[in-house]
């Protein structure tokens, strides 16, 4: 029971809000309900009942009258701790309830007591489907007992088994008399007075190879009999005995639709004459066993199935399944008075003891099914009999909409050799039919009678409408020899004019029994089914008009099928990324097993984009079920690498003849960046050159094909890229023979295509072929050393954590795909560094935290996304007093990043950062003795920095009871009030190029568009900010006691200065504390997230490899802290703004 604390009200639950838990829950607060009557139906299982009202539990953790308290109720559930006693801060409370439930139906004692006690040799239970061991002298070759038996259920036992051939019931025993095979029919009395039959089988195993039987043979006596009869002798005593019990008789349903069915028995003297006895259900797959007929009786069956099919044609038509009533039925004088059982409808298979009638189905809106049955009488007069329902022709309606089919037949023609039909895909549209007698609506699927000898079935389909607006397509033949070869589409037009491609194959049903009874399986499916794993909405349209002709995509959707507005480009579609520009046009039935890749930007710049990757699952001729999924551009399938130190390479795909069909791509020194066909119905072919004068207006070109590749070839020369040596003039280069006599006017780089982990590298290198060989050739008479040096490291997982003095974990950072590459030395000063994390987890290591993982990326898949990667080239310059960096790009996840906390684990951190303390003090103390270096702000210039969209979700629970009295009173009024819950941060991308000032006024920059960022989102923040009151003063005091914790002095003073120092100023409007606030949670989340990589760097500078560790844990630390404050510090102040 649920309740919350109002002010001058006191407690009720009608105080609880509509967000809240309900007057009544589970012990954790979910499946709540207003009632608690609505919950005591599912508390009580079958056969038991209420014993007693519901009373409190009162416990050692509660008050008297069992109430536990908390200030919010995320933090109560059961069981309860000493923490949850009543306070102060204690805003809503919660009790159990109990009450106890007995069993009232107690099972059945089961008797069995034999007529003769004296006699009883051996008494066993055996249920349904299992076995039990008897002794030899019950069963056996030697065998001198008797064998009774009887059934047991709930309502207790039967009489024991009768003999079905005495007229007054004489006792029944098993015939055993030298445990010979056989089988025979009991009948027993349940405790209701019904009369069940159960046939009894005797069978013979062999067991040890002594039980090879001898063989004898003579002739028969039938003189038109010439075959030999083959006598066995076997030997008794090398085998196993086994009597089971099974159902005179069984209905098997291996049609698709759930039949009812109803058993008919007449009399030996009026066998035509027959009355209902029972009726049950069979649904598909399964069977019914019938003990209520009388096996030595004329009985029959009347079917009916679901979804209408009710009436048998004609309608009072009944079904012989026994050899009496199929006796009788072939006895009678004359046909005309029992056209009710249609005699003439049966016919023999090959075993004579199987016959096969075809019935008719009829529903009350003229729908047919016909279906064949199958009976099976056995060997022996009274062994196990067995009819079986089944489909001779099945259609499947797997589409999803409502179809309309026609069936008709027609004679046959021979078919074409095996050997010489090829698996094929026909199309066809659909027209308005002639005439609409016969069609009839197909919803699940229709059952179909199987066409005769030398005939072939004709199906007609289209969409579901009103009789105008009808269409149907051509009749396509359902001819086994080619559907299972092959496939037809059928391009139905729907009532809005869209068109709906349908695929007609076919399946043999493997479940028959022989392929004379098989079953002919008809499947209509979408040609087109798209699944969205991309984690977001997206867009489809058909290529000619992607505005118009849009639907979406949501992200849960799987298996949707694909409508086309018209008829035009069929299976040619756009795709439509959230945030993104449209992709280029994609013909879907050319996507095979191998993803095709699409870019997808999501900004001007053609380096911003995203990879769509579509796979399709072609197993089935026809059909294609396609996955869309999104993926970074690292995993594109090309990439362009320029391994010169100078020289500037642009690419794009060929065929675009301006920039606005796809821009040139850059590619600076020493740099690689992803390619993929944005437009894959164009030829896979790549245009690449050499930028001259910062212009590719005037260059030549080469175009490399990478369509016929051989997958063999692991590295191929391809021709050279040609470099301009001389200014010749606008539209110069371009006409000139690059290959021939014009080639004196280029330098050539080499290029080299690479094949490596299924990724093609196309290299651009820095010298031609014949000077890299004189250069080699130089090299080697030389000895001295080069001074280039490269440093690679990579680490597949890793993982640090933070321990307390008790030897226990605080955090456990783990991360995986670390790799780490350092180039320097390179000529004219050149150096790159490249920084990778593939996926990092912290997770809080405390059992109960109400946030056991701290950060990750929010992805199903932890290391499908990339969490960091960084790629930086950085030269000297020739005064040495400006820093160079030509390249800088630096990628996160695409994915939210998230960054939660518990207010328990705050505390733990801090205990573990005094640690810190002493050391800090003294390197303090130090350092006052010493001159202080104060920092030079160089110039810098850069080429191009590229940092991608960052998101974040922050997340804070606090919790009273975990916080420790030392702990300041600012900060225990503040945070107690506060709940940060999946709160949104969202900072865009940028590129700059061309870039030249000094350091700190550009970081200046950079800082302040973020900040501006964050205070566009403020309000956002806000909204997922828990907040009770108004406790703004409190926020910023608890604010500035968190900036404390995270042991950074100037992220503290910063602070202090700013919420409550003597330069501080109230926030008089919501926009100057929107603008103050978000000021502040950029500093936090900026501190916390550099911090990581910064306090290991700054530790391993003071103190070497006990600095770097000491470095590690002051950056976990601040990780969590410094956010935190940053949060706490936008709240209050955009508070106190409002």
């Amino acid at each position: 029971e649920n309740e919350r604390f109002m002010p001058l009200a006191g407690w009720s639950s009608k105080h609880l809000m509509p967000t809240e838990r309900k007057t009544w829950s589970s012990r954790n607060g979910s499946g709540s309900v207003a009632s608690i009557s609505d919950v005591e139906r599912d508390l009580l299982p079958p056969n038991y009942s209420w014993q007693g009202a519901w009373e409190v539990n009162v416990l050692n953790e509660t008050d008297k009258e069992g109430w536990a308290y908390a200030t919010s109720f995320p933090d109560l559930k059961f069981p309860f701790h000493s923490g949850h006693g009543p306070g102060p801060m204690s805003f809503v409370r919660m009790r159990r309830w109990i009450r106890t439930r007995a069993l009232t139906v107690q099972p059945a004692e089961i008797v069995a007591t034999p007529k003769a006690a004296a006699a009883l040799r051996q008494r066993v239970v055996v249920k349904p489907g299992e076995s039990a061991g008897l002794i030899s002298a019950v069963v056996g070759p030697v065998a001198q007992s008797e064998l009774f038996m009887r059934t047991i259920t709930s309502k207790g036992p039967s009489e024991w088994g009768v003999d079905v051939d005495s007229p007054e019931g004489g006792a029944w025993a098993c015939m055993i008399s030298g445990a010979m095979e056989g089988s025979e029919v009991t009948r027993v009395v349940d405790p209701t007075g019904v009369h069940r039959f159960i046939g009894v089988q005797v069978e013979a195993v062999a067991v040890t190879s002594d039980a090879s039987a001898e063989k004898a043979s003579y002739c028969g006596g039938n003189d038109d009999d010439d075959d030999d009869v083959e006598l066995f002798t076997i030997d008794a005593s090398a085998m196993s005995w086994r009597v089971v019990a099974v159902p005179p008789h069984r209905i098997v349903n291996e049609s698709p639709r759930t039949a009812t069915v109803t058993m008919y028995q007449g009399e030996i003297n009026a066998p035509l004459v027959a009355k209902a006895i029972s009726m049950a259900t069979v649904t598909p797959g399964s069977s019914l066993a019938v003990h209520a007929v009388h096996p030595d009786l004329p009985y029959y069956l009347k079917v009916a199935l679901d979804d209408g099919f009710d009436a048998m044609v004609p309608k009072n038509r009944l079904l012989p399944i026994s050899p009496l009533s199929v006796q009788a039925i072939a006895e009678a004088k004359s046909a005309d008075s029992f056209d009710i059982f249609n005699p003439t409808a049966s016919s023999s298979s090959d075993d004579k003891d199987e016959s096969i009638d075809v019935i008719t189905l009829a529903s009350a809106d003229g729908r047919t099914a016909v279906l064949d049955v199958r009976h099976d009488f056995g060997f022996l007069s009274r062994a196990p009999r067995v009819t079986t329902l089944s489909a001779p022709v099945l259609i499947m309606n797997k589409s999803g909409v409502d179809l309309v089919i026609r069936t008709s037949t027609i004679s046959s023609t021979s078919a074409a050799d095996d050997d010489v039909v090829a698996s094929t895909v026909k199309f066809c549209q659909t027209r308005a039919p002639q005439s609409t007698r016969g069609i009839q609506i197909l919803r699940e699927c229709a059952i179909r009678k199987a066409p005769r000898e030398n005939e072939m079935l004709l199906l007609e389909l289209g969409i579901a409408a009103a009789a105008k607006d009808l269409k149907l397509s051509p009749g396509i033949s359902v001819d086994e020899r080619e559907l299972l070869r092959g496939a037809v589409v059928v391009r139905a037009r729907c009532p809005d004019e869209s068109i709906y491609s349908l695929t007609v194959r076919m399946e043999s049903n493997s479940a028959s029994k022989s392929s004379a009874f098989s079953s002919q399986v008809i499947i209509i499916e979408p040609h087109y089914v798209l699944t969205n794993q991309t984690g977001d909405d997206v867009l489809i349209a058909q290529a000619a008009t992607p505005e118009s002709s849009a639907v979406t995509l949501r992200a849960a959707d799987a298996n949707v099928p694909l409508k086309m507005r018209t008829a035009a480009n069929d299976g040619i579609v756009c795709i439509k990324l959230p945030n993104s520009s449209w992709s280029a046009p994609i013909r879907l039935h050319s996507i095979t097993d191998t993803a095709l890749k699409i870019p997808v930007y999501s900004s001007a710049h053609p380096d911003e984009f995203q990879l769509l990757s579509l796979h399709a699952n072609v197993s089935t001729l026809g059909v294609s079920k396609i996955r869309v999924s999104v993926e970074s551009r690292a995993q594109a399938a090309i990439i362009v690498e320029n391994a010169s130190d100078v020289d500037v390479i642009a690419f794009r795909q060929a065929g675009a003849m301006n920039d606005d069909v796809e821009p040139w791509r850059l590619v600076p020194p020493r740099c690689a960046k992803p390619f993929a066909w944005a437009r894959p119905l164009d030829a896979q072919k790549l245009n690449v050159c050499v930028v001259h004068n910062g212009s590719i207006q005037n260059v030549a070109y080469r175009t490399y094909d990478f369509e016929n590749l051989d997958l063999s070839t692991a590295e191929e020369v391809l021709p050279a890229l040609p470099k301009p040596k001389i200014d010749l003039g606008e539209g110069v280069m371009q006409n000139l023979d690059i290959d021939g006599g014009d080639g004196v006017y280029f330098d050539f780089l080499p290029v080299a295509r690479v094949h490596r982990r299924g990724v093609r590298i196309i290299r651009v290198d820095a010298v031609s072929a014949t000077a890299l060989k004189k250069r080699n050739r130089a090299v080697k008479g030389m000895e001295e050393k080069s001074t280039e040096i490269r440093f690679s490291m990579s680490v597949g997982e890793c993982s640090v954590a933070l321990v307390d003095a008790a030897a226990s974990e605080i955090i456990n950072c783990s991360a995986g795909g670390l790799g780490v590459d350092v180039l320097t030395g390179v000529s004219a000063g050149v150096s790159r560094l490249a920084l990778a994390i593939n996926w990092l987890q912290i997770d809080d290591m405390k059992t109960g935290s109400a946030f056991p993982v701290i950060m990750r990326v929010l992805s199903k898949n932890l290391r499908k996304h990339t969490l960091f990667s960084m790629t930086m080239v950085t030269k000297t310059s020739a005064d040495l007093g400006v820093r160079v960096y030509p390249y800088v790009d630096v990628n996160f996840a695409p994915r939210p990043i998230q960054v939660a906390a518990h207010e328990p684990l705050v505390w733990r951190l801090v205990d573990f950062a005094r640690v810190f303390e002493q050391d800090d003090g003294a390197a303090a103390g130090l350092a006052t003795n010493e001159t202080r270096l104060e920092r030079v702000d160089v110039p810098i210039a850069i080429g191009t920095l590229a940092v991608s969209a960052l998101h974040l979700r922050l997340r804070f629970r606090s919790a009273l009871y975990a916080r420790p009295k030392r702990a300041m009173p600012a900060f225990l009024v503040g945070v107690s009030f506060v709940n940060i819950d999946n709160s949104p941060l969202h900072l865009e991308p940028f590129r700059v190029t061309e870039v030249r000032a000094l350091e700190r006024a550009f970081w200046t920059t950079i800082k302040d568009s973020y900040m501006r960022q964050v205070a566009r989102q403020a309000l956002a923040l806000l909204a997922g900010v828990d907040v009770l009151d108004s406790f703004s003063q409190a926020l910023g005091q608890a604010s500035a006691g968190m900036a404390q914790l995270s042991f950074d002095k100037k992220f503290s003073t910063s602070m202090k200065k700013t919420l409550g120092g003597a330069e501080a100023q109230k926030a008089d409007s919501i926009k100057t504390g929107i603008t103050t606030g978000s000021e502040m949670l950029a500093k936090g989340v900026f501190r916390g997230v550099t911090g990581v990589f910064q306090k290991p760097i700054e530790g391993a500078m003071k103190g070497g490899a006990v600095g770097f560790a000491k470095g590690v844990g002051k950056g976990l630390v601040g990780a969590v802290t410094q956010p935190l404050a940053g949060g706490l510090a936008a709240v209050g102040r955009t508070a106190e703004g409002i």
